[in-house]
């Protein structure tokens, strides 16, 4: 029987933490050789490291947060959150596939469960994916998790809580699409909190104290990648800017006028 619990405080503010931008690119998840590995794997998975943790007394426990890019990246302090308090825990997570490499690296992530959406998508109308997306599905719970935390809050991610079979299945009581039949811990955490915030709300509502840790890691080639690049360039160890004036949704979309009056105004200001 399900858990429902009323509204608990808010954490410490974070509403700083970032803002989320669905349109941000990413880069390839992993090399290509490893990539095309796992192509044909029903159940993804990438960034394997602390196999420390991985010893067979450890709690096993799962984020679901597949999307978008922006708030992939604001769900880390979340993970710092578990990590804290459990630090000797298996923290897996299922993300998109297109989003895993900006976590995979995250010394708190022992795994990334990459789902495939672009594969999976009006799975309905693809008879030919339906035994593949079975066979996800299997692997998914047989990874035997204790507990799980769906902070998505919508059908699908409710439906993968489900399919988990952990024992414990945490979310929020007013998950969209009816999101919610997924746990059997469910919290009333107020939709107009910032995301963030939010999700951390429902950590701290099931006992866990919220750590706003928003840190990204960036794996050696790719940190050695840009080092490599910033000398070609002539940059080196010198203050630099990146602007990135896109967005997959034009109400995304800063107006790019305004783009250019920061533009000129960091150029002055350099001066």
């Amino acid at each position: 029987m399900a858990n429902d619990h009323l509204s608990h405080p808010v954490p410490p503010g974070s509403s700083d933490l970032g803002s989320s931008d669905s349109g941000s690119s990413t880069t390839a998840l992993g090399s290509s050789d490893s990539t095309a590995s796992l192509e044909n794997s029903p159940c993804n998975t990438v960034g394997t490291k602390n196999t420390s943790k991985a010893s067979g007394g450890s709690l096993r426990i799962l984020i679901i947060r597949p999307s978008a890019l922006g708030d992939v990246c604001r769900t880390v302090p979340a993970l710092a959150t578990l990590q804290k308090a459990l630090p000797h825990a298996r923290i897996d997570w299922l993300v998109q596939k297109t989003f895993a490499p900006a976590i995979a690296a995250h010394p708190a992530v022992h795994q990334t469960l990459a789902f495939d959406r672009k594969r999976y998508r009006k799975l309905l109308l693809r008879p030919s994916q339906w035994a593949s997306f079975g066979n996800w599905l299997k692997q998914l719970k047989h990874n035997n998790y204790d507990m799980v935390f769906d902070l998505q809050g919508l059908a699908r991610s409710g439906f993968f809580t489900k399919v988990t079979g952990a024992k414990t299945r945490v979310g929020y009581a007013n998950a969209r699409e009816g999101g919610h039949l997924g746990y059997n811990h469910r919290y009333q955490i107020d939709p107009n909190l910032h995301a963030v915030d939010r999700m951390l709300a429902l950590l701290q509502a099931h006992g866990f104290k919220p750590q706003t840790d928003m840190r990204l890691f960036t794996p050696a080639e790719d940190q050695t990648w840009a080092d490599d690049y910033l000398k070609q360039v002539d940059i080196n160890t010198q203050p630099f800017v990146i602007l990135a004036p896109t967005a997959q949704w034009l109400c995304k979309c800063w107006p790019i006028d305004r783009f250019i009056s920061l533009a000129k105004r960091l150029r002055d200001e350099k001066k």
